[in-house]
């Protein structure tokens, strides 16, 4: 990996696996970021994501790849036999080749040596998109989102891993803990950019409004205090960190409810342990959440939780939009000081970070929050502002071009 831009490009190709219309941050962040690049350069999204949004919805073209190769150890014969199942695993790892190979001919064939190639997030698929480019002697841009670097592998894999954020022409850090972490793992020669994930828009007000007002008869919601807690139920979110806080400021918020939304593996063990806690009677779990129904869980939230915490160093939380959607909303958040939630949360401005391995920290940010309205309304009115002026698909895109060398 060199430190130098990438000259502009007559047309940016950006290859990626997550893509909408799946879920989660980074599919969301990468269609906010190709629509808003396209609108000074042309863009077109390749990816195998099923039905992925079609040309014309947006400014960005698609173009929908074939079927990635897969390699799922079955418990067969053949896989629990380890000279087979090396032979079947070396097999799959040349049909990865070959896809890349593929889909960067087809890169090379209808845009020429002048596109830009941005590989939106590693993985093995990607893995084969690098390895394409580099025998092609194609530049490339690879995106680094934090979990993919920590994540644990075997065999070649780590290997082939650094080298292909090692050979990028730049590195692209969704946040300043994530451009350190890649510079840490991966011993790159060059400091990777930073270019910040963006929210929004936020749907129509009333409704909004609407949804929200259905929603608070759906769950019963009481007339006291609401606290809210959105995404993957996994144990980096901190949800049970959340649920003891939550617990342990009760007795002094007799109407008090706790709303989890998402889905995970981690939901029957965070519903016993709000049994446990003897918070039934105040926890709803609504699980996975349309937009609409999401932006309604903000307006009826006073603060939202999420204390995002390191697991063994392989579990990260690489920046966290819902702190910026939350912010966009007019609600402070309390977030762990791990990873990539301090470049969404400034403390003591847009919300409060905390140890996330100190209950007291976090029961004490919860307990300061829930009886100070005026705080939550002062940090609610600065964090709007700042995500409405520095967190815009139009500031996103400004800052890729400026590090890559396209706006010149």
């Amino acid at each position: 990996m060199t430190g130098s831009t990438v000259p502009p490009p007559s047309h940016v190709a950006l290859l990626t696996t997550d893509f909408r219309p799946m879920t989660g941050g980074v599919a969301d962040h990468l269609h906010r970021l190709a629509e808003a690049v396209a609108a000074s350069v042309p863009l077109t999204v390749l990816t195998p994501a099923a039905q992925a949004l079609g040309a014309g919805t947006h400014r960005y073209g698609v173009q929908q790849l074939p079927q990635a190769p897969e390699r799922r150890l079955n418990g067969s014969a053949a896989d629990r036999w380890p000279p087979l199942r090396r032979l079947r695993t070396g097999a799959y790892f040349l049909q990865l080749h070959g896809y890349g190979r593929k889909t960067i001919a087809q890169v090379e064939s209808r845009w020429g040596p002048g596109a830009a190639v941005l590989i939106g997030l590693w993985d093995m698929v990607a893995h084969g998109w690098c390895a394409a480019c580099r025998r092609a002697n194609l530049p490339y841009v690879l995106f680094a989102h934090g979990v993919e670097i920590t994540a644990p592998l075997y065999g070649v894999l780590p290997a082939w891993r650094t080298e292909d954020f090692q050979a990028a022409a730049r590195v692209v850090g969704n946040s300043i803990a994530t451009a350190k972490l890649a510079v840490e793992r991966l011993s790159l020669p060059a400091q990777p950019a930073v270019v910040h994930p963006s929210v929004g828009p936020r749907p129509d007000a009333d409704r909004i409004a609407m949804r929200a007002a259905g929603l608070r008869r759906e769950l019963a919601l009481a007339s006291g205090p609401v606290i809210l807690s959105l995404g993957r139920l996994v144990p980096r979110k901190g949800f049970d960190l959340a649920l003891r806080a939550a617990a342990a400021v009760a007795p002094d918020h007799p109407d008090l409810t706790y709303v989890i939304g998402g889905d995970g593996p981690e939901r029957r063990r965070l519903e016993s342990l709000a049994r446990d806690l003897d918070l039934s009677g105040r926890v709803r779990f609504p699980g996975n959440v349309d937009d609409l129904t999401k932006w309604a869980l903000y307006d009826l939230c006073d603060l939202f939780v999420m204390p995002n915490r390191l697991l063994g160093g392989a579990d990260w939380e690489g920046f966290g939009i819902v702190f910026l959607e939350a912010a966009l909303a007019g609600r402070p958040s309390i977030a762990g000081q791990t990873g990539g939630a301090a470049d969404a949360v400034e403390h003591g401005v847009s919300g409060l970070l905390v140890d996330p391995e100190s209950p007291e920290a976090l029961a004490r940010a919860l307990r300061q929050l829930l009886q100070d309205q005026p705080l939550r309304d002062r940090l609610g009115r600065a964090g709007a502002a700042r995500a409405a002026s520095r967190f815009t698909p139009s500031a996103s895109a400004a800052s890729l071009s400026l590090q890559l060398g396209w706006s010149r």
